[in-house]
């Protein structure tokens, strides 16, 4: 039964590994990555980054069908595929508490930072908060983070001094660009485009200020027609309302009021002198 079990993790894990590789395997990656060129930046709520399997189908079918239960390879195996498991539930619970401190669960040194790292990444992206990048393990990481945060928060302000926060030249350049692109179309200005440094993106800038003009105008166009036909709809429910009304029978009660005022008429008295003859037993002078 042992064996059984055994052999089913091994099977079900290991077969995956070419599609769904480990947080293990992809900590082991960033490390080899420290050495190398910095990777492109990290995109908002980023995932683990998968790398490439390092276990192949025929070393599968090996450690199966050839190595014998006893075999320390095949008890290694085993041993990694469940631990590799357990780092991926820890890395999920933990992104999802906002809880670096479990990812300390995790055996493997490499991959608990890797875990961390996700975690404090995320954080600064939904807080929009630079400064939660400094609890990231590498320096360039948090360099590209931060960088990240404030490029982010220059296009929600359309503030171009918010871009002179980019520590990167080339993305701080890119900032400033979007800011002046985004501001002038916003603005509907024109001359806002000229500030843009290559003349291609003026002319481009300044035909989408053209387009953004047009397009509030013949929006504000379909406004007032929409609000004309709202008031003639509401006069003339107005006036259907009215006529309703004037064509209501009067009820019973209204009739007897209206007969007894008709008779007084008649007589050349109201309702009211009636009432007051009554009281005084007078009778009003000719």
């Amino acid at each position: 039964m042992k064996h059984f079990l055994l052999f089913s993790v091994l099977l079900l894990s290991l077969t995956a590994c070419g599609t769904n590789p480990s947080p293990s395997q992809q900590a082991q990656k960033q490390e080899a990555q420290q050495t190398s060129p910095a990777p492109e930046a990290m995109p908002e709520n980023a995932e683990a980054t998968p790398p490439v399997a390092t276990v192949t189908a025929d070393e599968v079918k090996k450690i199966v069908f050839t190595d014998s239960f006893d075999s320390p390879r095949y008890y290694e195996s085993v041993k990694n595929a469940v631990l590799n498991i357990q780092a991926g539930i820890v890395m999920e619970e933990a992104m999802k508490a906002k809880n670096a401190k479990s990812c300390s669960k995790i055996v493997d040194e490499r991959t608990q930072k890797f875990c961390a790292d996700q975690v404090y990444f995320n954080l600064a992206q939904q807080e929009k908060d630079p400064e939660r990048c400094a609890s990231l393990s590498r320096k360039e990481d948090q360099a590209r983070c931060a960088d990240q945060i404030n490029i982010m928060k220059a296009i929600e302000a359309n503030d171009v001094a918010i871009c002179d926060r980019v520590k990167a030249e080339m993305e701080k350049n890119a900032c400033k660009q979007q800011v002046i692109f985004q501001k002038a179309i916003s603005s509907g200005d024109e001359s806002g485009c000229d500030d843009l440094s290559d003349e291609g993106a003026q002319k481009i800038c300044k035909d989408q200020v053209k387009a953004a003009i047009k397009m509030k105008e013949e929006q504000k166009k379909i406004e007032a027609e929409r609000a004309a036909a709202e008031k003639a709809a509401a006069e003339k429910a107005a006036k259907e309302q009215e006529a309703a009304a004037k064509a209501t029978p009067p009820t019973p009660a209204e009739k007897a009021a209206e007969s007894t005022e008709t008779s007084a008429e008649e007589q050349g008295e109201t309702p009211a002198q009636e009432a007051k003859e009554g009281a005084t037993g007078e009778t009003p002078a000719a």
